[in-house]
């Protein structure tokens, strides 16, 4: 059998040989440690970029708003106030004692209110209402008025008015809503599942 000696070796396959192990011990180098560490870096100064926008975000914003507890305590007024004129449920109680002091406020008699027709929609429910009133016509416009700028979301979209004994009868037909559409009956869902 052939043994390998160093010594009996021409200096032509000593040459390609130690150009055969630079190659390996470069490509080896190149492969698994440095290619590695480039993509990490290249990671990492994404991840950078993105933490830095958002800095630049938050600066801008503490910019804007110096107090960012005053401003929080804005925004939570503004959601009671969203939430109060486009609530999550229906609240049609809460609905009749606002109307019922709205017209007290404004001086006219409040007939009554009645819901005449629900439908769902998407992501949201819709209330057909008819509210009766009878008062002065300034007494009539300023309930008008404050109904649909002070209560919850409201769609006034008839409104007939008679002249009566002494006051003016105003009939408010009018659409409210509240988010959200009420959970299926369980009849719905095992129709569904048969």
């Amino acid at each position: 059998m052939n043994s390998f000696s160093w010594n009996k070796t021409s200096n032509k396959d000593k040459v390609i040989l130690f150009i055969a192990s630079v190659a390996a011990t470069t490509w080896f180098l190149y492969s698994f440690l440095l290619l590695p560490q480039w993509s990490q870096i290249e990671e990492l100064t994404a991840q950078s970029n993105i933490e830095r926008q958002k800095v630049k975000v938050i600066e801008e914003f503490l910019l804007l708003h110096p107090n960012v507890e005053q401003f929080a305590l804005e925004l939570d007024k503004k959601f009671i106030n969203v939430d109060a004129m486009l609530p999550n449920n229906p609240g049609i109680s809460n609905f009749l004692i606002q109307i019922e002091q709205l017209s007290k406020g404004c001086g006219v008699h409040l007939g009554h209110v009645k819901p005449t027709q629900t439908s769902n929609k998407e992501g949201y429910r819709e209330y057909a209402i008819e509210i009766l009133i009878s008062g002065s016509f300034a007494q009539s416009m300023n309930f008008l008025n404050k109904l649909e700028n002070e209560l919850r979301f409201i769609n006034v979209h008839t409104i007939s008015m008679q002249a009566g004994k002494n006051n003016l009868e105003s009939k408010i037909l009018a659409k409210i809503y509240s988010f959200g559409v009420p959970a299926e009956s369980s009849k719905t869902t095992d129709i569904k599942n048969n």
